[in-house]
């Protein structure tokens, strides 16, 4: 969960239900991201789904200079409304979201074998009216049994394009 712009939260949360209860959007595959947007009194603004046929979990949220970065990892193809692929095992998968909860991008990454994201952070200009960029976090964890250098820990740092 994040605090928004207008006092309001967004709340990140992996999700493996269907419609229900309190939840208006459908599950795409075996457990997706679901994104809550609350305004300043806790009401349900919007929330969306985002996921494929396979598993992805949510990990982290940004507030950026124009909405909201998400980011966790993928185990799904392009299905669902997932539109970036799976290279192999597990991969990054980052959705950039308006303030209205509009997707303006995915982008996926790979450093093989099971891709963890641990923290991501926007980087603001000085006057912190814009983005200037992304840093991600997390580490790389080999998929078979212990072995040496099981897992390699890494930082990536996206520009604004």
């Amino acid at each position: 969960m994040i605090p928004t712009k207008d006092g309001g939260a967004l709340l990140g949360i992996y999700s493996r239900s269907s419609l229900g209860g309190t939840k208006k959007t459908e599950n795409f595959g075996e457990g997706d991201y679901w994104i809550v947007k609350l305004d300043k009194n806790g009401k349900v603004e919007w929330e969306k789904n985002f996921g494929g046929k396979g598993d992805d979990h949510l990990r982290t949220l940004a507030l950026t200079s124009t909405g909201f970065i998400i980011g966790g990892e993928s185990r799904s193809d392009r299905s669902g409304n997932k539109t970036v692929g799976l290279e192999e095992g597990t991969d990054l998968w980052l959705i950039s979201l308006n303030e209205r909860g509009d997707e303006q991008w995915q982008k996926s990454y790979n450093f093989k074998n099971r891709d963890i994201l641990m923290g991501m952070n926007v980087i603001h200009s000085a006057d912190d009216k814009s983005s200037k960029g992304i840093l991600l976090g997390g580490y790389t964890h080999a998929e078979g049994r212990i072995q040496t250098n099981d897992e390699t820990f890494w930082m990536l740092y996206l520009d604004q394009n």
